[in-house]
């Protein structure tokens, strides 16, 4: 098990590299192709797709991991396809309005009907490509989990764009965003055949019952409550503080984000099993692996973190905005990450285990805390309080929802009691 576990995380840390790389490289060559009023529109374009695919996904990718896994571990092909299908036609259905608000932000803006339209293209095949992303991931398939929304969107537009200069083509905004839909659907099409899933099971599917909408709902909730909260920070920052501030800040709080990289990947990697588990009542194989990633993830955590905190010197003089005081900040927000490590993954514990409504209320009164002790941090005018304030509720989150896995499911970040060798079969 922990030879599996670190070759999988091993594997999709090695994905997520390549996809911060590939985003890089789209900023980078897009800067230098569009004119900058162009590229502006297209960073706004890309934050606005993203969170609205986001929200189109409607929570289906953890939902289909926790309906899925299960049933591909117990050779149920059927039920696997149709649990994805089901999931598909329930994103279709909600990302359409949400589509549709997004292409009128476009429209009223000024951006054109071409941009508008796109906009709304893209933002639903992105929702479909995010759904897909646990659809992969619980039928083990870690490469079409990352690569179609996180490598393929952008590497594929740059080369649609080197593509149409070559051939004496001007670039400009709708075409670079025409490009990404086209690859997005293509990658789409491709990810359809791995998996299994037709177009005509997406529309023979059933759109499934209330409570499983409300189900979505619930996790969708939890997710932009997380995504929400992670930004507070450096908005509060910039306008309650000064631009000079929020320089200082702002490559402090991008640094340290670093220190979590490996929470994603292996995440992504135990999640279908910890599905595969809850689902069998197989408790103490669940508490065995959950404690192993735990454990693997603390220790990752740490040796990054002080490999940031130690080698600031050498970096810093690539950032010309870093400071003394984002030195401070960078050093407190990594031990806020390496205190979050030691609390596990009770996120993905507790939807697994059906109590995603309790989760979104965790993350909801986190949220909901964040404003006003964020609020009081600025009003100091010196970043480190700030830092303080974020890395306290980063720790908090983590904190209540840990507490809410060892109250209900007696599920505990170190369960050493339960800890024995898994077969590898299970």
């Amino acid at each position: 098990m922990l030879s599996w576990l670190l070759k999988a995380g091993a594997f999709t840390a090695m994905l997520r590299v390549i996809a911060i790389v590939t985003t890089l490289a789209f900023v980078s060559v897009m800067s230098h192709l569009l004119p900058k009023a162009d590229f502006g529109t297209l960073a706004l374009f890309v934050s606005v797709v993203t969170l609205a695919g986001t929200v189109g996904s409607f929570g289906q990718s953890e939902w289909t991991i926790k309906h899925a896994s299960p049933r591909h571990s117990a050779g149920e092909s059927d039920r696997v396809k149709q649990t994805i299908a089901e999931a598909t036609k329930r994103v279709i259905v909600f990302s359409l309005p949400i589509a549709c608000i997004v292409s009128l932000f476009f429209w009223t803006r000024g951006d054109g009907f071409v941009l508008a339209l796109l906009s709304a293209l893209n933002t639903i095949a992105l929702s479909i490509c995010i759904a897909w992303a646990g659809a992969s991931r619980s039928v083990d398939k870690l490469l079409w989990s990352i690569a179609p929304k996180d490598i393929i969107w952008r590497a594929g537009a740059i080369l649609f764009s080197f593509g149409l200069i070559s051939f004496g083509i001007a670039m400009n905004l709708d075409l670079v965003a025409l490009g990404m839909f086209g690859v997005l659907t293509i990658a789409l099409l491709f990810q359809s055949r791995s998996l299994s899933v037709s177009f005509t099971d997406i529309i023979n599917a059933p759109l499934g019952d209330w409570a499983t909408w409300v189900v979505g709902l619930q996790i969708m909730i939890s997710m932009v409550a997380i995504v929400a909260q992670n930004t507070l920070d450096v908005l509060f920052v910039g306008t309650f503080m000064s631009s000079e501030a929020a320089a200082e800040y702002f490559p402090a709080n991008r640094i340290a984000l670093v220190a979590g990289f490996f929470f994603l990947p292996f995440q992504m990697v135990i999640s279908p099993r910890l599905a595969r588990f809850a689902a069998s009542k197989q408790n103490k194989e669940l508490r065995n692996l959950y404690t192993l990633g735990t454990i693997l993830l603390t220790t990752m955590t740490t040796a990054l973190s002080a490999a940031l905190i130690l080698s600031f010197k050498y970096y810093a003089p690539a950032f010309e905005t870093i400071s003394a005081s984002s030195k401070y900040c960078i050093q407190i927000l990594c031990i806020s990450q390496i205190i979050s490590s030691t609390m596990g993954f009770p996120g993905i514990v507790l939807i697994v285990h059906s109590s995603q409504k309790l989760l979104a209320q965790i993350n909801l009164l986190v949220f909901a805390i964040s404003t006003p002790t964020l609020l009081f941090a600025t009003q100091t005018q010196k970043i480190e309080y700030v830092a303080i304030a974020t890395g306290s509720l980063i720790v908090l989150r983590k904190l209540l929802a840990a507490t809410a896995c060892a109250i209900k499911i007696k599920v505990y970040p170190i369960s050493i009691s339960h800890w024995r060798k898994i077969d590898e079969s299970a």
